[in-house]
């Protein structure tokens, strides 16, 4: 049986540091979910754990280990937003090299949405934000989506066997659209992957900021950036 718990109601902070956005404070309060306490997430959109039920989550607790590599989820956003998926670790010592993670977005049909291995924001190991999106932002619409977790390592396949999702020459903390909007995940993964550990994925209105910060962020955006090869 997933636990359920109540999670509180904060405020949004935006500072910058090292020519990074840094985002502080908790989303409107709702849900959280356990993985563990209702048996493992499967590893395709046949096996993935259903959270749509569950009203809008604000975070889900889960664990990646031996013969456990993939974790995926459908939940549901109840209204369109710019929402976004930041995950941290709950292992010690945090973000440790041996539990270095990817978060990947489907949407209902199985088509990929959002993919990020190393995070733009220091406060997470991935994170999925619309808004941040490599080469133009977007936004996510209500609806059911499936949310998959795995180690930096490993990616999904489309039913054509192509890899959903391209990294190559972009910034190592890019959050990147599909290669192919419409191809379809084949509940395939292939790719390395570490020892695992236990994280915790939060979910949460990404703040959206004003004209003059934007500005700001993309001058910093330009400092320090390293690109993948």
């Amino acid at each position: 049986m997933l636990q359920l718990k109540q999670l509180g109601v904060m405020g949004w902070a935006i500072s910058f540091a090292g020519g990074v956005m840094i985002v502080t404070g908790a989303a409107v309060a709702g849900p959280g979910v356990n993985e563990d306490d209702g048996g493992d997430a499967g590893n395709s959109l046949i096996t993935a754990t259903n959270l749509t039920g569950l009203g809008q989550l604000q975070q889900i607790n889960g664990s990646l280990g031996a013969g456990d590599r993939q974790d995926i989820f459908k939940l549901k956003l109840e209204t369109g937003a710019n929402w976004s998926f930041g995950l941290t670790s709950n292992s010690s010592p945090f973000a440790s090299s041996s539990f270095q993670t990817a978060l990947w977005l489907f949407n209902e049909d199985g088509q990929g949405v959002l993919a990020n291995t190393i995070s733009p924001n220091p406060e997470f190991l991935s994170l999925l934000a619309p808004s941040l999106v490599e080469g133009g932002s977007t936004s996510l619409a209500a609806g059911d989506y499936y949310l998959a977790i795995t180690e930096q390592g490993d990616q999904p396949f489309s039913t054509d066997s192509f890899a959903m999702f391209d990294f190559e020459g972009l910034p190592e903390d890019a959050v990147v659209g599909p290669v192919d909007p419409t191809s379809r995940f084949e509940d395939a993964w292939a790719g390395t992957t570490g020892t695992g550990g236990s994280y915790s994925i939060n979910i949460q209105p990404y703040p959206i900021p004003a004209p003059a910060t934007l500005a700001l962020l993309g001058l910093a955006g330009l400092v320090g950036r390293r690109r993948r090869r």
